[in-house]
């Protein structure tokens, strides 16, 4: 019988884990409803502004501001090149005042690739920039700065850049402080003409992927992390949008708010727009340019300048790691204009408000031993301790499942011509022994969040990401090079099934021999912090089932003598 609720416990854990998978393949991949374009706001807000701007001033319609159709390479159009502690090669170019290029000093390519993890760049068919418009009366502007001044303050470095257009004065300050991954864009125009202007400002994110073919496996854990883009509004503190999704979609996601932010997702990086001016509207939006070329932005109503007057506009970028703390020091100081939604950048599925606990307890061990393969050893069994009562009333249905095989093989012998009655006898003998087959079960069944929520947290948490552990294990968020600690944990079942009862049944029992060298198999492609923990708990548990077995073997053995 304890082969039964084991075998029920195993398959159980890998429909859960099938189930999540598809989740979130479901959740990715999945053909959407075209998102309706909300834009009574800036239609209304368009006419009124725009009802007294003079047509003359329209600007040239053949005007082009697609990143992937300028070309930042010109020599007259020589970048400003900053180094920062945590950029490496960060690049603003005079042209839109665009940022072309930046790399993460902190986070290597890959084990192997030591070099500067690339965010931003301007390589060609992958070109991922980020870049503030300026619409004049509803025209994209493309803007060659000429002047330009850089200073150094404390930890901050300021570069200020003008230019003038279509008899609008533009300034433009970028505050980009020496440890944060956040570039501050402060914008001030001011309207030089006698003419009304409509101005209005699109700070977006343009990024060229591979062909829109991506690939999922079961096998591979990192196949079904998701990219795309993420936005913020005050109608929807969080919605996902992938590169497929919209590649499907003919239609602009588009959405009016006063507070919100508009990102590219990427797996453990994130870019990102958040505007920081109180009492205005703007709209966040996603759209696909053309084949394999995405953006995502933040964009103002248009407002009207009447001569000599000016209008300000402040917008942070942030371009690094997806890490909660981070993303939240960004807007710590916004007050009410404070958007919401940040905290989702790091997705841990549908059992996140476990996850978080996780990975918040592991932070606090990291803290003190310093490894993350430590501290998922330390959280284990912090776990394991947490469940103990239901692990113990589990083990100790098994040792008297145990000391009641004698008894069981008896019966089978004596009615194996009559299952039913084989069964009533069975029953007879669970309720005279006060045993309660299933009892051992639901114990561990209540253990398989707790699995998938880490498996999350592993798979999700950039901290992990090349996170050393001993030895051959090198990055504790990919697989085991060498297979090894899948081995054990394949062993460690091995020893778990004979140290429990086994099935009476043959074939059962021919089924249960070979979970071992499934889960192996299975496990092999899982990051190998997650089977680390899946050894940590089976070796634990291993000790648990002894210990329990032993003391209610000599209970049971003291009564029957």
């Amino acid at each position: 019988m304890k082969s039964n609720y084991v075998r029920i416990f195993l398959i159980a854990l890998i429909v859960v884990i099938f189930m999540s998978l598809m989740a979130r393949w479901e959740e990715m991949y999945a053909p959407k409803q075209p998102a309706k374009v909300d834009t009574s706001a800036q239609t209304t807000a368009v006419q009124k502004d725009n009802k007294d701007v003079d047509a003359n001033n329209t600007a040239d319609q053949s005007v082009t501001t697609d990143v992937t159709k300028q070309n930042f390479n010109k020599t007259d159009l020589k970048p400003i090149t900053l180094n920062t502690t945590v950029f490496s090669d960060l690049q603003i170019s005079p042209l839109n005042g665009a940022i072309i290029n930046a790399a993460l000093k902190d986070y290597n390519v890959s084990l192997t690739d030591k070099n500067p993890m690339p965010m931003l760049n301007n390589t060609a068919g992958s070109k991922y920039i980020a870049q503030s418009v300026i619409y004049i009366n509803g025209q994209p502007q493309s803007i060659v700065f000429g002047q330009e001044h850089t200073a150094k303050k404390d930890d901050q470095t300021m570069v200020t850049l003008k230019a003038t257009v279509q008899g609008l004065d533009v300034t433009r300050q970028y505050i980009i402080n020496d440890t944060t991954y956040e570039i501050t864009l402060k914008q001030s125009v001011k309207n030089t003409t006698k003419a009304p202007l409509s101005v209005s400002f699109d700070n977006e994110i343009t990024r060229q992927v591979k062909p829109e073919s991506h690939s999922f496996s079961i096998l591979d854990a990192h196949s079904y992390s998701f990219q795309g883009v993420g936005l913020s509004s005050s109608q929807r503190t969080f919605q996902k949008e992938s590169f497929a999704d919209l590649a499907k979609s003919n239609e602009k996601v588009d959405v009016s708010t006063n507070k919100g932010w508009a990102a590219m997702i990427q797996h453990y990086f994130v870019s990102l727009w958040v505007p920081n001016n109180p009492g205005t509207s703007f709209s966040v939006y996603a759209n696909k340019l053309a084949d394999n070329t995405y953006q995502s932005g933040v964009k103002t109503q248009p407002v009207v300048l009447n001569a000599d007057q000016s209008v300000e506009n402040t917008n942070i970028l942030y371009t690094g790691p997806t890490i909660t703390k981070n993303l939240e020091a960004i807007v710590k100081d916004f007050g009410a204009n404070k958007p919401d939604g940040l905290d989702k950048l790091v997705d841990y599925g549908m059992l996140s408000f476990i996850s978080v606990i996780i990975f918040w307890l592991m932070t606090i061990i990291h803290g003190v031993v310093a490894n993350w393969g430590l501290s998922i050893i330390l959280v284990t069994v912090l776990i394991k301790l947490l469940f103990y009562p239901l692990s113990a009333k589990s083990y100790k249905s098994m040792a008297k499942m145990r000391m009641l095989q004698p008894r069981m093989k008896k019966l089978q012998e004596l009615y194996k011509g009559d299952r039913q009655k084989l069964g009533r006898k069975m029953m007879e003998m669970y309720k005279e022994e006060k045993v309660n087959p299933a009892s051992g079960c639901l114990p561990i069944l209540i253990q398989i969040p707790v699995f998938i929520a880490l498996y999350w947290v592993l798979l999700e948490s950039v901290q992990l990401r090349q996170a050393p552990f001993i030895f051959w294990i090198h990055d504790l968020a990919s697989k085991d090079p060498y297979f090894i600690l899948p081995i054990l944990m394949g062993i460690s079942m091995f020893v778990q099934q004979k140290i429990s009862p086994t099935s009476a049944d043959p074939t059962q029992a021919k089924i249960m021999m070979l979970m071992p060298v499934i889960f192996t198999v299975f496990f092999a492609s899982f990051p190998s912090g997650l089977v680390l923990y899946w050894l940590t708990n089976n070796v634990i548990s291993i000790a648990q089932q002894w210990y329990i077995t032993k003391k209610y073997t000599a209970i049971y053995k003291a009564k029957r003598a």
